[in-house]
Formats: C-alpha cells, structure tokens, sequence
C-alpha cells in the first residue's frame, strides 16, 4: 500500500506565555490511523513565544536505518508546515507519498523571543 497526501503541521501559538506547547503532526489522506501528533512544552520564569529559527537549516529524512546515521537532507519547506495546509512530504519527491510501513523524520528549530 502506498500512503498518499501525507503531510506535516506544526502549531507554533502566537501569544505569549511561561508554558508555550508545539504541537506537531503528520497525517496520510489514507493513513491508518489517519494523523498522528506529539506536543513539547517549553517553560520559562518569563513570558515568551516560540519562532521557527530560520538560521538552521530544517532537516528531512525518509528511513530509521538512514536517519540514525544522521543522513538527513535539507528541508526547504518548513515554513509551509507552520498552519493549517502544513506541507506536503514524500519518500523520494515532496508529492504527497509514502510506501507503506516507512515514515519521514523531520528536525526543525525554534527559539524563544522573550517579552
């Protein structure tokens, strides 16, 4: 089976505050299950807000066996994953599709813009 329409999102709030939650998902229009997601909570003593950190290159990588090598390929599309369309992935082209039983690994940065 091949997964098609897979995509990734992340959820960077907006406002500010000691406890700022990313939320970051990747979902396959016949995935099963359809999404899945994991959140990361930053603290601090004083109110901030997370922005993607455009000085490091976001990473992509499409196999475990690869990726624990570190072989991870630049990802030019990160700023397409922050909103509701996120951005679309692929094995070997960004179109959307997957083999069945393999998933991407995505590494991207954030940094803290304190108030």
């Amino acid at each position: 089976m091949t997964i098609t329409g897979a995509r990734a999102f992340v959820t960077l709030p907006m406002c500010s505050s000691t406890d700022v939650r990313l939320v970051g998902a990747v979902s396959g229009a016949n995935a099963v299950p359809h999404s899945v997601w994991s959140t990361v909570h930053f603290f601090a003593q004083r109110p901030f807000k997370l922005i993607l950190d455009n000085t490091r290159q976001a990473s992509i990588c499409f196999s475990s066996d690869v990726c624990s090598g570190g072989k991870f390929s630049p990802f030019g599309e990160m700023p397409q994953m922050v909103g509701k369309d996120g951005a679309l992935l692929g094995a070997y082209d960004l179109d959307g599709t997957f083999p069945g039983a393999s998933g991407p690994f995505v590494m991207f940065y954030v940094r803290p813009v304190f108030d």
